[in-house]
């Protein structure tokens, strides 16, 4: 509890988002994936990501963990012909909360207090040849707490950087139940 009322002190997440954190087996899911405003090639995204809580109870290394099993991604990320750098092959939290133009994904989500550099850059998926990615746990130290994302804009790049693929993530129990103060 004084975790969650740090955070609150200090303006990261408001009183109904921070209680996410407090709740033992809620986590944020997307699991429905549109095209990203914009984006009009060929690759289709389905799947789930698993976005839960990463922290050892300080500011500076609060986070995120990601776990995915997604298809339909760029195929080209699993070769040597990627432009890394400007997001290629990415999985980022946006802070927006909507996939419906390109405005309402907004940019990345962290605190740049207690993370000073930009943690999505370094976040990406390798898939196979088929375009199938996997992945149990990536971590992301972004400085702001999993209730904090939640209905936030979930964003999947393609190996230029280009935003392919956007989904919501909502907030979910252990038995894939919605939080109750949603």
């Amino acid at each position: 509890r004084m975790y969650s009322r740090m955070l609150v002190l200090f303006g990261i997440c408001h009183r109904r988002e921070c209680a996410l954190a407090e709740e033992e087996g809620w986590h944020l899911l997307a699991d429905s994936f549109v095209k990203s405003p914009g984006y009009r090639g060929s690759l289709e995204v389905a799947g789930k990501v698993v976005v839960s809580e990463l922290t050892n109870g300080h500011l500076w290394d609060t986070g995120q963990v990601l776990s995915y099993d997604l298809s339909g991604t760029d195929p080209v990320c699993a070769t040597e012909r990627v432009e890394w750098g400007a997001n290629a092959c990415g999985i980022s939290i946006h802070t927006g909360k909507s996939c419906d133009s390109a405005e309402g994904l907004g940019g990345h989500l962290w605190n740049r207090t207690w993370a000073p550099v930009d943690p999505w850059p370094a976040i990406f998926y390798f898939p196979t040849p088929a375009g199938h990615a996997r992945s149990a746990s990536v971590e992301v130290v972004s400085g702001i707490p999993v209730g904090a994302a939640s209905d936030r804009a979930l964003v999947i790049n393609d190996a230029r950087g280009r935003h392919i693929a956007c989904g919501l993530l909502r907030a979910r129990s252990g038995q894939g139940r919605a939080a109750p103060w949603l």
